[in-house]
């Protein structure tokens, strides 16, 4: 692309103010100045207020304004009734998807930016390729942020009224853990696979947890065969030298505040056939530093 950065007009489709505010904050750190808010309505233009000192404006989708922008990306959930304005625009400026792929339709393949989650499991398999790993599970630990502004809201009242002895109106997930049924989504393994040619057991667990911010991650990976004392030295210097991790010695320093917003990373042997770690890492940053690596054309689809 010939334009300066300075220059480009990115249009930002959907509300999710959270992965919005990160998405800004980081296309303004690059010099990018002309962003653009859209809802998936035809209406009137919308203001959203966020206590007394931020707003944003939302325009309604017009087909013409948006295949004058240089990105698009969308950061809301699908709405079915867009799916033919959506086609139209795909295919005339560079267009990319923070949130989940309609199960509705399947045009959009090779559209998606890869989640965070499915970033670290690759490079976690990565890191391993020439230990000979047999086995992969892994816990994830959402907090509310994952849900959106709603969620943080959710936890919050939920929170307020427990302390006050009150009944919780929807689904509990204050003070309490809410764990899914272990099950590995069809897409994420096929992801996984594809890129890492990784042909042994995969299992993944979901679990909700009652904070605020911040998303954790522990896995533990079964090795072929067994590692000596050099070995594993070894095998903890490939996650050390990653540029993906920022690596830390000392698992209770693990948060979701890694610098230079990299996950952070502990990991360790458990006997010598397995390798276990922990790891921090805040989902709407790194989305949001890959949404500016693709602006600044260091990322190709």
């Amino acid at each position: 692309m010939d334009k300066n950065l300075e220059d480009l007009t990115i249009s930002i489709i959907g509300r999710n103010p959270i992965l919005e505010d990160e998405i800004f904050n980081s296309l303004k750190e690059i010099r990018v100045a002309n962003l653009i808010s859209y809802d998936f309505t035809s209406g009137d233009m919308e203001m959203e207020v966020d206590g007394d000192m931020e707003a944003r404006l939302y325009l309604p989708l017009d087909e013409k304004r948006i295949l004058g922008s240089d990105f698009v990306f969308i950061v809301g959930k699908f709405e079915k009734k867009c799916l033919s304005f959506l086609k139209s625009v795909q295919n005339k400026s560079r267009f990319f998807i923070l949130s989940e792929t309609p199960t509705f339709d399947d045009s959009y393949e090779g559209l998606n930016i890869i989640s965070p989650e499915t970033y670290i499991i690759k490079e976690i398999l990565n890191c391993l390729k020439d230990f000979n790993p047999v086995s992969l599970f892994w816990s994830i630990y959402s907090s509310a942020s994952s849900r959106g502004k709603d969620g943080l809201q959710e936890l919050f009242l939920q929170t307020r009224d427990i302390l006050n002895f009150q009944k919780i109106k929807n689904e509990q997930f204050a003070f309490k853990l809410v764990p899914s049924k272990p099950h590995i989504p069809d897409h994420l393994e096929n992801e996984i696979r594809e890129t890492t040619s990784f042909k042994g057991f995969l299992l993944r667990n979901e679990i909700s947890v009652p904070v605020f911010y911040g998303t954790y991650l522990y896995f533990i990976s079964e090795l072929e065969n067994g590692v000596d004392k050099k070995g594993k030295v070894d095998a903890i210097n490939r996650f050390k030298d990653s540029d993906s991790f920022d690596f830390e010695s000392e698992i209770s320093k693990i948060t979701a505040t890694a610098p230079g917003k990299k996950p952070l990373l502990f990991t360790n042997f458990y006997g010598e056939n397995h390798i276990t770690g922990f790891i921090g890492f805040d989902n709407c940053s790194m989305m949001a530093n890959e949404v500016a690596k693709i602006v600044k054309g260091e990322v190709e689809r």
